[in-house]
């Protein structure tokens, strides 16, 4: 009998120890799992956010790219002017300053320039230089946003101006 014990208690605990070590990998198996799915869950929020981002960036720069091309065409001081003027200068020295790169700020900081120098000297040849300012601010906030977005084959007709 005592042969028949000792056997019976082996064998309880070869079993308990199998199911040990079966649990074991199931919860090792369970834990990769949920780190992979953590893992992918903040890859999936890293690219919601940067979505969100490049989307409110793309809206901040064509309502820029709107008050300095209005700019150019209303009267000066007139109520359109001042209120295109405001509108500018309030994403100049906001909203513009969270999304753009370096590229723009520059453009940004030169349409500046010539909208200074166009109301300080009112010439058809300062306002000229600010519609070019406002044509080449346009031009770097779509790049910015092509270059953002990755799109490196995306070509406009009128790129070589």
């Amino acid at each position: 009998m005592k042969t028949e014990h000792y056997i019976t208690v082996a064998s309880l605990i070869v079993t308990i120890f199998l199911f040990y070590i079966g649990q074991r990998n199931q919860l090792k198996t369970l834990a990769k799992q949920i780190q992979t799915q953590t893992e992918e869950n903040k890859v999936q929020h890293l690219y919601s956010f940067q979505n969100s981002f490049w989307q409110k960036q793309l809206e901040l720069y064509v309502n820029t790219t709107t008050a300095a091309a209005e700019l150019t065409q209303f009267e000066l001081n007139s109520e359109s002017y001042k209120k295109s003027r405001e509108t500018f200068y309030t994403y100049f020295w906001g909203p513009m300053s969270i999304v753009e790169d370096t590229d723009v700020k520059k453009a940004m900081e030169n349409f500046s320039s010539a909208l200074r120098d166009y109301e300080e000297n009112t010439s058809k040849k300062s306002l000229d230089h600010l519609k070019r300012q406002s044509y080449l601010l346009a031009k770097t906030c779509r790049s910015s946003s092509i270059t953002r977005w990755e799109l490196k084959d995306f070509k406009l007709e009128s790129d070589e101006n």
